[in-house]
């Protein structure tokens, strides 16, 4: 059974029934955004004419043929060589840790709850890291057994931490490479929003249903995109600012002289006194 306690000490009982909702309702989600990418992975290089696209279906695998697509991605403009290389190995070394992380985390908890167990969730705790520490894949200590189990898990949780260590490189690593993933996919194929679409995919998830929509997208090369921008706004009276930096301007015409009605022909500053006798010698 599970209870829920709050800053005040009160306990609410949640029934199995919610239980089981939320777990359905996580996995539908799951289930349809996993579908929504593989869908969206596998229209857009099978566009492209990238051998094995039905691999944007296999977990892990989908990494390697979704990197084809971004060939020229950047972080911070450098240039990442063999991209769809490092985007799978690093990305599934990544996922993998936190499969690991997520079994040895959970296992006992769950299991303990299926066992028909108590489990209490105070409020502003972490219940699953607590009940790691006292229970490595079992969750079920009585108190007279609780110091074997403190002992045991010494050098569990010593393991555990180099684990956590070595994971968090890991993780970094993946957060780089997904930016550019993002960045370079979305600028090639929905450049109109591509910054909206690579900052909601990354802070919240929505990678899915940016690339289900974007399937049937053509690739755009993005500096010709904002020239013809650049171009249909401002038209080309300053010349071409995204060709040849060394190309002139064919504008050669002049512009009219700003004060060309007050141009005179030009006097002496004392022509006046020119025709006048008095200063004539």
């Amino acid at each position: 059974m599970l209870y829920f306690v709050d800053y005040l000490g009160d306990t609410y009982k949640i029934s199995n029934t919610i239980v089981w909702i939320a777990v359905m309702v996580i996995l539908a989600v799951y289930v349809v955004f996993y579908l929504l990418r593989s869908f969206g992975v596998y229209a857009l290089t099978k566009r492209a004419g990238i051998k094995n696209a039905w691999l944007s279906f296999i977990p892990f695998a989908w990494m390697w043929v979704g990197g084809k697509l971004t060939k020229n991605a950047r972080f911070f403009g450098m240039l990442i060589k063999k991209f769809h290389i490092w985007f799978f190995a690093v990305c599934s070394a990544c996922q993998l840790f936190m499969l690991v992380d997520n079994f040895l985390s959970l296992f006992p908890l769950v299991g303990y709850y299926l066992q028909g167990g108590e489990i209490y969730i105070a409020e502003g705790t972490n219940a699953v890291g607590g009940l790691v520490q006292y229970g490595f894949l079992s969750g079920v200590y009585t108190a007279s057994e609780i110091n074997v189990a403190y002992l045991y898990n010494q050098t569990f949780i010593k393991v555990f931490n180099v684990f956590i260590i070595i994971f968090n490189v890991v993780n970094l690593a993946e957060i780089v490479l997904t930016i550019a993933f993002y960045g370079a996919l979305f600028t090639k194929y929905f450049p109109q929003r591509h910054m909206l679409a690579t900052i909601l995919s990354l802070f919240l998830g929505l990678f899915a249903p940016f690339v289900f929509a974007i399937r049937n997208n053509e690739p755009v090369d993005y500096a010709e995109y904002m020239k013809k921008r650049y171009q249909a706004t401002y038209g080309n009276q300053y010349g071409n600012p995204y060709g040849n930096p060394n190309q002139q301007n064919t504008n050669t015409q002049r512009s009219d002289e700003p004060f060309s009605e007050f141009k005179e022909k030009e006097k002496s500053p004392f022509e006046e006194f020119e025709d006048n006798d008095n200063f004539k010698n």
